[in-house]
């Protein structure tokens, strides 16, 4: 996999795993590992639905890289930073309309 599948596709999987409340959607890759790492950045604490749709959306990644994929991981970060501020892993897949301020 590279990094442009990686990020192409991941966008793709996040198809129904929004909601208001997402501020960025962070994806990252080691080629050396096999780790996979989804990171949603939420604008409040997180609820189990809201861990649930992350679980979701990195089974949906994971489906389409199962032969590099050696170990997976989801996160749902609460976060009052602005977006410019926050870690990008290998890039973000989604950023909340409304920008810096999101």
């Amino acid at each position: 996999m590279n990094k442009r599948d990686l990020l192409d596709n991941a966008k793709s999987a996040l198809v129904g795993y929004l909601n208001e409340n997402v501020k960025a959607v962070a994806v990252g890759w080691d080629p050396k590992t096999g780790n996979l790492i989804l990171r949603y950045y939420l604008s409040r604490p997180a609820t189990d639905d809201d861990v649930e749709m992350c679980s979701c959306a990195i089974t949906e990644i994971i489906a389409l890289f199962w032969k590099e994929t050696v170990t997976a991981k989801d996160e749902c970060v609460y976060t009052q930073e602005p977006i410019a501020n926050l870690e990008a892993l290998d890039g973000f897949v989604y950023v909340r309309e409304g920008g810096e301020n999101a």
